[in-house]
């Protein structure tokens, strides 16, 4: 057979033209007590068989067929027709949306008499309490119209939970999907009026009335040890053995009888329940609690990845054989609205409570929660079943850091030595049969991180234990329950082996050393500074908590900067710090470059107040960018006083902590807020402890709530000027004394600006080791000293601590190219990293001119540095992706291999694992080949394409699945890379038998059938491979990965196929009463999140202006013209986002037709 080697060639990369028509349509557990005194704490209470358990919502939907009956019969009345035929019910929707409220009522069915005034009185009544409900009116009687929450589903408060006794019976491997549960809150009043109603939150949960008691008093709970013996139940009746443990217990009752509700109240639109009593709620004895009691069955939830869920286990496990029955892995993840769907709650963050959790499961389960678990009883009527009950918790915590899991587990564990101090356990678990050691490497990251944010913070692990649990199925890649917390597995296990004996086990020292890891550096670095990051929540989040979902960053962005110190005192040789540029900075100029930008942080609460504003805070603008305001005024603080040791140096160890400046302030609002929730104004308290002048948490302040990062430059009257960062600057150069009139509410930013010297008028270029700072007023002119010998260069935010892009003069560009031609190590790796970018960025925004950025790059060609590589391929990219379809861009091709190829010629390919090979598989080594290599292979660098092609060859050749771990790495991180690479490669030079290989099921090739052997079909020049793709079965909202890589490598005929399946897609309908599909684009304005935001705003901002895609995307926004820069307030996210993608599109058309010819002339 012909092999593709033969067929490689080396032509420029030529860009596609589109061929579519404009239109644009279409283990056992280690107890911490061995107590048996059980009876005194596990949860015990009236527990009233569930009615209608299996048929969700029966009563409710009764009577409210009822009503719908009533209503019909007094319309007809009205009219004159009292016939039978008149009595037409209502169909009562399912709809998630509808505004219906559903009310069920406990008297028993009366016989009706058929006299018109009898049915048209009793419609009247329920017509009453429907539009007493539905006008918001206030209830202080029985019976009386209640406030139903608003958009934001904030409560109505009048009572809120100080203790949840929470108890789950479950069996994740049952056919049914049904779980059970008993919640016992214990409420306190807080307003002094006397009400008839609770509400609270509650979603997908059946109950009724006769399930729900409000006790005065707290009942007495009997053991497992005072179970009555009784006959054997039904194991698959997951009710009954519910009900077998939870037995009716005695109440202490006075003058307060036990309460049920006479009226339930669903809003499901809302996620609320409220719960109606015939009386008004009143205290017998102030000193007892208030105890609300529900019995409710659920629905364990498959990969839903929210609420209460399970997942299926992977079959094999490192080549074990599958098992014969499908193993499943349930778990909890509420943030930030899904505890409601486990168990009936108060679920804002900032009602802290109690809680206390008992869970039942089958033999052969591993339970965990956020206390350590007490004790673990068989129970005696229920054969082949455990209760697990776990700690009281002692420390309060919002309902969304509640967490328990249940799996067939193994687990490593370690624990923290802390003197005279009991220390923290610290647990892994991994899949039943599967190696423990994958487990190890994140254990030893925890470890080292709890002990050094003990020191750091000042303040001792908050509970006893940290458990890590993996799901094969996890939304948010890490949570931080506290003491629990849940990973995506990918994120957490790394493959390693242990060359210490297996006997020494019992040293906990053990767990991790000796430990030889295996996996790629990319896959370490994230695993490490994710784990670090849940972590480091348990003080920042946990210990203390947001008040509400605006002020997210006071979780998500100190956690962001709080991981490097974990990750940094783990592996110290890896310099960390480097890299926060390339992971922080950059994904926030991304994010903020022009307008449609958000703040970090909403300084009124009502304006997070959708669910769809709530899950859009979980974004790079609040993780990346607040982590990186908080570094820089950090830095800042540090030259308030000289700091002996910096927080996270080298210096630094568990036995000698010097505390900064800045780690005063957080030791200070950890300190004065414990337990508490926390507005932004607390933290900035704690700033001005150390900073009495209160300037720099106004500054602070300003960076917090404005969006958008500023360009800096010095005039030729050494005035720094700053302005906001667009995608096109209108002007071709920055004015020399004012930069373009500003906004109106464009007031620039108070900005800590640092700078230093390079000495380049001598043999070889000197860096001074002095740095300048000045605090730049963003209302008045800051004039700095500028050196008078034109041989000094500028250096500006050295360190890269501030969040700004830096334009330096046309002098200093000039000595940019000549110190970095002639040694580049003269910056370090972070500075040449962000050199880099801005060079590119203010290129593209048109800040500087292509005869003065493109001179400066050409030191890449000298350039090793992973870090800095990783930003120059994103970089050179995006100028590649801009210049597509300009007729320069074969010069730009040829710019930029002259500077990739060097590199990737020193990486070389993969090679073997022999000892003389030891450089080459080298940490750095083996980082920056996983980066240099696919870029090169784009780029048709020979030995990558040659060695890409004759391994494809010998793949497809080879009987059986060949062995891809001959060269130096052993895991699926760096095999996935090798696999692209190769797949990639064979598909640009001979994409039709390519593809025929890869989709052949009989041909056993390297990779998954749906992920490595379909994604590769994107780069093909032929659109119907592209269609493949496209059409893939499966929702909307599952392809967004495809859609992406078709938009990315397809060309503008991939961007067309792409924004066509957003805007014209279809998808199954919700509602039975309309057609079988519905549009997939309403349904995503409706219900998409950040990652579809980034894909429209990609596939939009990659296509042409005034282009197919433009076009649509114009008229979706409801705009004309160049309209689309004016929107409604509260418009959907999906529809900002392509105002943003247009606004690029634009940026780009206008760089091509301006700077376009000079980009072909400066190379």
């Amino acid at each position: 057979m012909t092999t593709l080697a033969a067929r490689a060639d080396t032509e420029t990369p030529a860009p596609r033209t589109s061929s579519l028509s404009n239109s644009g349509v279409q283990s056992p557990h280690h107890f911490r007590s061995t107590s048996s005194n059980f009876n005194s704490n596990i949860l015990q209470y009236e527990s009233i068989p569930l009615l209608g358990a299996t048929d969700s919502g029966s009563w409710v939907q009764r009577w409210s067929a009822k009503f719908n009956e009533l209503a019909s019969t007094f319309w007809a009345a009205a009219r004159g027709n009292t016939t039978e035929n008149a009595i037409r019910p209502i169909r009562n929707s399912n709809n998630v949306g509808s505004l219906r409220v559903n009310v069920a009522r406990t008297r028993s069915r009366r016989t009706l008499s058929f006299q018109v005034y009898i049915w048209a009185s009793l419609a009247v009544v329920f017509l009453i309490v429907i539009l007493g409900v539905l006008s918001g009116g206030r209830a202080d009687k029985p019976k009386t119209p209640i406030d139903l929450p608003d958009l934001a589903s904030r409560l109505s408060l009048h009572f809120v939970p100080t203790r949840y006794r929470l108890s789950l019976t479950v069996d994740p491997e049952s056919e049914s999907d049904i779980f059970v549960g008993s919640s016992a809150i214990e409420l306190k009043p807080i307003t002094k009026s006397a009400v008839s109603n609770i509400t609270l939150h509650s979603a997908g949960l059946n109950f009724t009335n006769a399930n729900v008691s409000l006790y005065g008093v707290v009942t007495i709970p009997i053991g497992p040890s005072e179970f009555n013996s009784e006959a054997f139940l039904d194991q698959s009746s997951i009710s009954s053995v519910h009900h077998s443990i939870h037995r009716t217990s005695k109440v202490h009752t006075s003058s307060f009888e036990p309460l049920h509700p006479v009226q339930i109240i669903w809003n499901p639109t809302f996620e609320t329940v409220t719960l109606v009593f015939d009386r008004e709620i009143v205290q017998p004895d102030p000193s007892m609690a208030l105890t609300l009691v529900i019995t409710y069955t659920g629905s364990l939830g498959y990969r839903t990845m929210r609420g209460f869920y399970r997942s299926p286990v992977t079959p094999a496990l490192d080549g074990a054989h599958p098992p014969k029955k499908q193993r499943f892995v349930a778990a909890t993840h509420f943030e930030p609205l899904f505890a409601r769907r486990a168990f009936p709650c108060f679920d804002e963050p900032h009602l802290k409570a109690k809680f206390s959790v008992v869970v039942a499961v089958p033999s052969g389960f591993t339970v965990v929660s956020n206390k350590q678990v007490e004790e673990v009883v068989e129970m005696p009527n229920v054969k082949g079943w455990y209760v697990w009950r776990f700690g009281d918790g002692i420390i309060p915590m919002p309902t969304y850091l509640v967490a328990w899991a249940v799996g067939k587990m193994t687990f490593v564990e370690t624990k923290t030595q802390m003197g005279a101090r009991q220390g923290t356990v610290v647990r892994g678990y991994v899949y039943d049969g599967m190696n423990e050691d994958y487990i190890r490497f994140a254990v030893g990251v925890a470890l080292n991180s709890v002990k050094f944010f003990e020191n750091m913070f000042g303040v001792p692990f908050p509970i006893e234990k940290l458990d890590l649990w993996p799901m094969p199925d996890f939304s948010a890649q890490g949570m931080e329950n506290l003491g629990l917390c849940i990973f995506q597995d990918s994120g957490i296990f790394i493959k390693a082996s242990r060359q210490s004996n297996r006997s020494e086990e019992n040293e906990r020292s053990k767990v991790i050393k000796d430990l030889t890891v295996e996996s790629d550096p990319s896959a370490q670095i994230y695993v490490s500074n994710l784990v670090s990051h849940e972590v480091s929540h348990q003080w920042l989040g946990d210990y203390v908590t947001m008040t509400w979902w605006n002020s997210l960053w006071l979780n998500e962005g100190f956690a962001e900067w709080a991981q490097y110190y974990g990750t940094n005192i783990s592996y110290p040789e890896w310099k960390i710090f480097d890299k926060f540029f390339e992971l922080e900075h950059m994904p926030v100029f991304e994010k903020e470059l022009g307008g449609y930008a958000r703040s970090v942080g909403v300084r009124d609460e009502s304006s997070v107040n959708r669910t769809a504003d709530i899950i859009r805070m979980f974004d790079d603008t609040t993780y990346s960018k607040g982590a990186s305001v908080i570094r820089m005024f950090q830095f800042w603080m540090k030259n308030i006083e000289p700091d002996p040791q910096f927080i996270g140096g080298d210096n630094n160890t568990d036995d000698k902590f010097e505390c900064s400046t800045w780690c005063r302030v957080v030791r200070n609002y950890l300190a004065n807020n414990a337990f508490g929730s926390v507005s932004p104004s607390n933290f900035y308290d704690s700033v001005d402890t150390e900073d009495s002048s209160g300037l720099i948490s106004a500054a602070m302040q300003g960076w917090i709530e404005k969006p958008g990062v500023p360009v800096v430059w010095i005039d030729q009257d050494s005035a720094v000027r700053q302005e906001r960062l667009t995608g096109w600057r209108n002007s071709t150069l920055i004015p020399a004394s004012k930069p373009r009139k500003p906004d109106p509410d464009d007031k620039g930013w108070f900005l800590p600006f640092a700078y230093k010297f390079v000495e380049v008028n001598v043999t070889s270029p000197a860096l001074s080791e002095k740095v300048f700072w000045q605090f730049l007023d963003s209302r008045s002119e800051t004039h700095i000293k500028v050196r008078s010998d034109a041989q000094k260069l500028l250096i500006a935010n050295p360190g890269r601590t501030g969040l700004f892009c830096f334009k330096p003069s046309t002098q200093d560009l000039t000595l940019y190219a000549a110190v970095m031609s002639q040694d580049h190590s003269i910056l370090s790796p972070i500075d040449r990293a962000g050199l880099v970018f801005d060079m590119v960025t203010l290129l593209l925004s048109n800040y500087v001119l292509p005869n003065q950025s493109l001179p400066v790059l050409s030191y890449l060609k000298n350039e090793r540095n992973p870090s800095v590589w990783s930003v120059a391929v994103q970089q050179l990219s995006r100028l590649l992706r801009v210049m597509e379809y300009h007729n320069g861009y074969p010069d730009v091709i040829s710019f930029v291999q002259k500077l990739v190829f060097p590199a990737a010629d020193y990486v070389g390919w993969w090679p073997s694992c022999d000892k003389e090979n030891h450089a080459a598989n080298s940490f750095t080594m083996r980082e920056l080949r996983s980066i240099i290599l696919p870029f090169a292979a784009y780029l048709k660098h020979d030995k990558t394409v040659n060695a890409s092609l004759k391994l494809f060859d010998k793949w497809v050749e080879s009987a059986n699945v060949p062995n891809v771990t001959n060269p130096c790495f052993q895991i699926n991180e760096d095999k996935g890379i090798m696999i692209r690479i190769v797949y990639e490669t064979a598909m640009r030079v001979a994409p039709l038998p390519t593809a025929v290989h890869l989709r052949n099921l009989s041909l056993a090739l390297p990779g998954a059938m749906d992920s490595d052997r379909l994604f590769p079909l994107s780069v093909s020049e032929f659109p119907f491979h592209l269609k493949i793709l496209v059409e893939q079965p499966g929702h909307l909202l599952n392809k967004l990965e495809v859609l992406k890589a078709v938009a990315k490598n397809g060309g503008q005929i991939g961007v067309e196929m792409s924004w066509e399946a957003l805007r014209w897609g279809r998808v199954p309908s919700d509602d039975e009463t309309t057609s079988q599909f519905q549009s997939g684009w309403e349904d995503l304005l409706a219900s998409g999140g950040p990652s579809v935001d980034d894909l429209v705003e990609y596939v939009v901002s990659s296509g042409f202006k005034g282009g197919a895609v433009w076009r649509d995307a114009v008229a979706a926004t409801g705009s004309s013209g160049g309209g689309f820069g004016v929107y409604p307030q509260n418009e959907s996210p999906v529809l900002t986002a392509v105002r943003r993608g247009l606004e690029r599109a634009e940026a780009a058309a206008q760089f091509r037709d301006v700077l376009g010819d000079l980009v072909k002339n400066a190379i």
